[in-house]
């Protein structure tokens, strides 16, 4: 298991921005980590020839017998390879053996298993000459086996993110040829007999150490004592975050970890930057966030020649000041996390000058377009001063190796540098949920090597139609819960490259630009909660990519034929919903053809609510896969058609406030909803009389979770 995917393993407990810098981390940890798990295991032999049958009757046996213990629980496709056939077992998944003796010596199969409950089959220890043992992301429960000790040439052990319990054997600690080991991810084991001191004392050949989220439960200075120990002058790796740490580290415990690569403490109340870091000069990795950090954080951290990612997110009491940017200019960071910090300034920063508020009420703008612009604390300034609002984090500029940067919730303001985004390794940028200002040309120059951007959540108030034409690489755009006005530029469809754009939450208020060959792979696009007008264009059936699209709450006018998007054949969720000018027809095509397409189409969501339409699409049942339907808010009359009763997967049906007067009743009395979530019904405010229908409590699986037919003339 690599020390990346460890990472990544904690991202369901870690904040958001720690799941992004598992992700980040990946590239340049695998560099470091990956050589010695992935390197043969057994060097000293030559990689057996295919056509050679190697495999001991004996090993094949036990591995057998393991399999024959799990396999009930395999995920489709896994250790086919595994029979009794006369098969060389190893040409099997995940196996090697020693060239010369046919021993198994690396059993590597991560996540094969799901739903098993149960330990690890005894046959397994029978493998005594494994040196490498991957079983990560399967769902063994119960204490990790003491029977681990009897393999005895192991040096790579990776039993992380599976389901074990209780005390960490004290056996493992006498496994003196492990060079790795990791157990995180497992969330009920803990460190207390033995702790922590006494599982690595004996462990002199250990480089790399992962034990994410397993409750080792000391103080610092305990846990200090113990990686000052002679046993571990190798360690490379170093991963304890959310272990339940509590005080500072010894300030002098460089002197003993010198050969240290990659250290992540993250989750943990340190209280106090260690002081030691600023030595650790082969460091390529620090993960410090989410650690209780107060006080300021040393700049000659950031200049450690061999650093590249750092990590000093959630921790509200640090002073982060950037080093000058001369200095900056010998770093080498590529992945900055520097997201919900008490405060971040460099010796280049100007102050903002006074700016008038901004008159909500005088621009004719909807309440809940502008509530963001006004809300958390965000600075209206008034969008027609042509003061420019001060110079932000200059220094930034000079990490000339900078790839990745999330500076997010941390109440930056102004704008941003335009040089920031003339750094030509710049790949991700996240400034989301600032009080950033301007217009959007400054940030989108230059952007050769940019792919992801995300400047949603400030104050931003203009996109210069001009300011697109370089981003070649761009594939995620976010500008969304900003103040942006006018018209959407035309270029924006026009990128191959750009897969997810979202505008929502704004106040771009022109008609939406007509292409007659628009060149795009938009897969989402969000433009609802803005002032647009105009009709639908009719340019958005030539996007054939799209999947995710969301035009609500706009004040979109005239016709727009539902069929424009339903052609779409990866279509989704389609949003048209509270544009109360707007008018959906709904046009089908009569063929076999067509409903065919209908039927295998994945849509999920359809939403068109509030949108003037007269009587009920009746097409829509054949969409099978369809688990939300809302048509509430129209002047739909007559019955709610008993083909809606056909669709397998209906979770979510809402038909309030129409003029709907009862039900069709079904052919088929069983009927074929089947929800596993419950199903939930709401026709509240029509004109059904009468007795509730009986057919509705008689459907085999239709479970309600919740129903509504209220303000109605039951009887």
């Amino acid at each position: 298991m690599s020390y990346g995917a460890a990472l990544m393993a904690v991202a369901p407990t870690w904040p958001l921005q720690q799941r992004c810098l598992s992700t980040l981390l990946v590239i340049s940890l695998l560099v470091a980590v990956s050589p010695i798990s992935c390197t043969s295991v057994e060097e000293t032999e030559t990689p057996p020839l295919k056509a050679t049958r190697l495999c001991l009757s004996n090993q094949s046996s036990a591995l057998l017998r393991f399999k024959h213990s799990i396999h009930s629980f395999l995920q489709p496709g896994k250790l086919t390879s595994w029979r009794r056939n006369g098969s060389d077992c190893c040409n099997w998944e995940g196996v090697t053996c020693g060239s010369l003796t046919g021993f198994i010596i690396a059993l590597k199969i991560p996540s094969v298993i799901d739903g098993y409950s149960g330990n690890i089959a005894s046959s397994l220890f029978e493998l005594k000459h494994l040196q490498h043992l991957d079983l990560s992301w399967n769902s063994f429960t119960g204490t990790i086996p003491k029977r681990l000790v009897e393999l005895a040439h192991l040096t790579h052990l990776d039993l992380s993110w599976c389901s074990f319990s209780g005390q960490v054997p004290v056996e493992l600690s006498q496994m003196t040829r492990l060079i790795s080991l990791n157990l995180s991810g497992n969330h009920a084991l803990q460190l207390q007999k033995p702790n922590f001191t006494a599982l690595v004392r004996g462990l002199a050949q250990l480089q790399h150490l992962q034990l994410n989220e397993v409750r080792i439960s000391m103080r610092g200075r305990d846990v200090s004592s113990a990686l000052s120990s002679s046993s571990l002058q190798k360690l490379q790796t170093l991963s304890l975050s959310y272990c339940n740490i509590s005080s500072p580290l010894d300030d002098k415990l460089d002197l003993h970890l010198q050969s240290l690569l990659h250290l992540n403490l993250g989750g943990n109340n340190l209280q106090r930057v260690p002081k030691f870091l600023e030595n650790l000069t082969s460091l390529n990795d620090l993960d410090l966030s989410d650690c209780g950090l107060q006080g300021k954080f040393p700049e000659s951290i950031f200049l450690l020649p061999k650093l590249e990612t750092m990590d000093l997110s959630y921790n509200e009491e640090l002073v982060v000041s950037l080093p000058t940017k001369n200095l900056t200019r010998s770093a080498n960071i590529r992945y900055l996390i520097l997201s919900s910090i008490k405060k971040l300034f460099d010796d280049l920063m100007m102050p903002s000058p006074p700016q008038p508020r901004l008159d909500i009420e005088s621009n004719g703008a909807k309440q809940s377009v502008l509530s963001f612009c006004s809300s958390n604390g965000i600075s209206l300034r008034n969008l027609s001063s042509n003061t420019p609002p001060g110079t932000l984090l200059q220094g930034l500029c000079s990490f000339t190796y900078l790839t990745y940067l999330e500076i997010h919730n941390s109440s930056l303001y102004g704008t941003v540098p335009t040089c920031l985004f003339s750094l030509s390794s710049l790949q991700k940028v996240d400034l989301s949920e600032n009080s950033l200002s301007g217009t959007i040309s400054m940030y989108l120059s230059s952007l050769s090597s940019l792919q992801e951007l995300d400047l949603s959540k400030n104050s931003l108030n203009g996109i210069d139609p001009m300011c697109l034409f370089s981003a070649s690489s761009l594939e995620w755009l976010d500008l969304s819960y900003n103040c942006l006005s006018g018209s959407i530029p035309s270029s924006l469809f026009t990128f191959p490259s750009l897969r997810s754009l979202n505008l929502g939450y704004n106040r771009l208020n022109e008609s939406l630009p007509e292409l007659y060959n628009p060149i795009s792979n938009l897969e989402e696009l969000y433009l609802n909660d803005n002032l647009l007008s105009g009709d639908v264009p009719s340019f958005m059936k030539n996007l054939p990519s799209l999947q995710l699209v969301f035009l609500s709450s706009n004040d979109f006018t005239g016709m727009i034929n539902v069929s424009l998007f339903l052609s779409l054949k990866g279509l989704v969720h389609l949003d048209v919903s509270n544009n109360k000018r707007l008018k959906a027809e709904f046009s089908h095509p009569n063929n076999h053809t067509h409903d065919t397409f209908m039927n295998l189409s994945p849509l999920q969501l359809l939403n068109f609510s509030s949108c003037n339409i007269q009587s009920f699409p009746r097409f829509i049942c054949h969409f099978q896969r369809l688990q939300q339907l809302d048509l509430s808010y129209n002047n739909i009359e007559g019955k709610i058609p008993s083909c809606l009763w056909s669709i397998c997967g209906l979770e979510n049906l809402v038909l309030d406030q129409n003029k709907l007067d009862g039900f069709q009743k079904p052919v088929n009395i069983t009927g074929s909803i089947d929800s596993k979530s419950g199903f939930s019904l709401t026709t509240s405010s029509n004109q059904i009389k009468g007795l509730i229908p009986a057919f509705l409590s008689n459907f085999t699986g239709l479970g309600f979770a919740y129903l509504d037919m209220s303000n109605n003339s039951l009887t």
